[in-house]
């Protein structure tokens, strides 16, 4: 599992933020396989994910910015649910569209990048 340490430049998200309720089921698996997080040494890929305190965090991998925070609650048979996501609201670091699309970006990600590993 990836630390803080194990990346530079990592940005704040800062106060001008949104948060929006999503309620996402994970599996168990689907949840471990988030946890680890990824990195990218190759600035054209996108992320920097990072879980930590339970949370998600979501960086832009060129600039360091936190763009999303995903907020899960794990419940006791190993289910985590994606209760709540706190988006980046400056425009000067991200240019966001709607709600609906930040929401399915994320699970795009987490999809892609963490629970499939496409980069792997």
């Amino acid at each position: 599992m990836l630390t803080r340490q194990d990346f530079k430049n990592l940005k704040n998200m800062p106060q001008l933020s949104i948060n929006v309720d999503v309620d996402r089921q994970f599996t168990k698996e689907e949840f471990n396989k988030s946890v680890i997080g990824i990195k990218f040494l190759d600035m054209d890929q996108r992320w920097n994910i990072l879980f930590e305190d339970g949370l998600l965090h979501f960086y832009r991998s060129w600039t360091g910015h936190c763009i999303f925070i995903g907020h899960f609650e794990k419940r006791a048979d190993g289910i985590a649910i994606l209760k709540r996501l706190t988006i980046n609201g400056d425009i000067k670091q991200y240019n966001r569209t709607n709600l609906n699309t930040d929401i399915n970006t994320v699970l795009s990600i987490i999809k892609s990048h963490l629970i499939d590993r496409a980069w792997d």
